[in-house]
């Protein structure tokens, strides 16, 4: 027993004195918390802060009541470091620990010269001829292992705030992830089914866009027949390449990629292109020093750049002059621009061009950009399209790695 309650013992006063700080702790604790919780969430700190405050001064009172320097209760100050260090971390833990060592040797301080009140003069239970280096001593190992715990509780407290922050970041991204799943499984049943009522689709239009081009053979057709079947056999063709690109996009070709020089690929694609737009002219210019060869997949970049003239030259209603660069962007890439003199984008399609089906074209799909982004993309390169600078037009910008990424 560090003291003995009784009628005619002077610790008497001691348990009384001992009983009523006690209380009076209980009480202010049962108001803050009450206070905390019947009020806004914004003062969570304020309170926790106060809470802590009069803890170490409940621990000081205990601590002289019990003896002072000699006393057995020094280490509640360390359970107020730790409560601060989960509440506030770091700051909180050096903060407490800072008070809590000040109101010890002020304590110790006050006791050493004689210098506390009378009215608890009587209520000490120990003496206080304490030696000047014993309280010296205490002052300093007390301080000492008051920042010691704040050091080291911080230090766990702020290792478990990580880890908690850490598996909520790794739940959110769990759950995202499964999110992603449950709809890319979703998209991707929708797209088979989609490019299997395409392909089906396209059988029959083979066989309808063939009876029209026999119907259309006849020498006594009357004019507006034969314009009747044009525009059959126009929009045929259309449906047709809409199908075409649309099972480009939903079930792209598997890579079959090589060593290859660029400018070769650039030259076939261009010379396949003019076959079928003999009223678009398409100026080369390759300003290319010791080109070297580059890992890709001819046929898919020929379908890239297919896209992107044929892209350019419906800007300009399929006749004009487009210009085509092949330089080297920087020791990471091969740029290949293609550049139009059409009317350029409309503002809201600056953000779109890239998706499927966004199209201002009467004559587009929709999905020839959307194709080339993808190969692109799988080749570890970049894709983009721009407004020219000070003149009319649209650059499409193509950047593909020297080197396999």
């Amino acid at each position: 027993m560090f003291f003995q309650p009784g009628a005619d013992n002077p610790s008497s006063k001691l348990h009384q004195a001992f009983v009523l700080v006690t209380l009076c702790h209980v009480f202010v604790s049962i108001v803050l918390l009450a206070l905390y919780y019947f009020s806004n969430i914004y003062y969570f700190y304020r309170f926790g802060f106060l809470q802590l405050v009069w803890d170490i001064l409940f621990h000081t009172v205990i601590i002289y009541l019990t003896g002072g320097v000699d006393s057995q209760f020094k280490f509640l100050y360390w359970l107020t470091i730790i409560h601060a260090s989960i509440l506030f971390l770091k700051p909180g833990a050096i903060y407490v620990a800072a008070i809590s060592a000040l109101l010890y040797g002020i304590l110790a301080n006050l006791a050493f010269f004689n210098s506390i009140p009378d009215l608890l003069e009587d209520l000490k239970s120990i003496s206080n001829n304490w030696p000047e280096q014993k309280v010296t001593i205490s002052i300093i190992v007390n301080a000492g292992a008051c920042f010691l715990i704040a050091y080291l509780s911080a230090f766990v407290s702020g290792r478990m705030y990580q880890v908690e922050r850490l598996l909520e970041e790794k739940n959110t991204e769990v759950k995202n992830l499964e999110t992603l799943m449950e709809r890319s499984k979703h998209l991707a049943a929708i797209g088979e089914m989609a490019a299997r009522i395409a392909h089906e689709i396209r059988n029959p239009l083979t066989s309808l866009s063939a009876s029209i081009d026999l119907l259309n053979e006849k020498s006594n057709m009357e004019h507006a027949e034969a314009k009747l079947f044009a525009i059959i056999k126009k929009e045929t063709r259309r449906l047709n390449q809409l199908l075409t690109d649309f099972l480009s996009f939903s079930r792209p070709s598997e890579s079959q990629k090589q060593m290859i020089c660029l400018s070769q690929v650039l030259v076939e694609s261009i010379s396949n292109f003019q076959a079928g737009y003999p009223h678009v002219t398409i100026d080369c210019k390759m300003t290319l020093e010791n080109e070297m060869e580059i890992y890709i997949d001819p046929k898919q970049i020929n379908q890239v750049l297919i896209n992107g003239l044929k892209n350019a030259s419906e800007a300009m209603d399929l006749k004009g002059n487009i210009v085509v660069h092949l330089k080297e962007y920087d020791s990471v890439y091969y740029r290949i621009v293609i550049e139009d003199f059409g009317p350029g984008m409309d503002a809201g399609m600056k953000d779109k061009v890239f998706e499927p089906f966004h199209t201002s074209k009467i004559k587009g799909t929709g999905l020839g950009l959307s194709i080339v982004k993808g190969i692109v993309s799988s080749h570890r390169g970049r894709v983009s399209l721009r407004d020219k600078e000070n003149q009319k037009g649209c650059e499409l910008v193509i950047d593909l790695p020297k080197e396999r990424l």
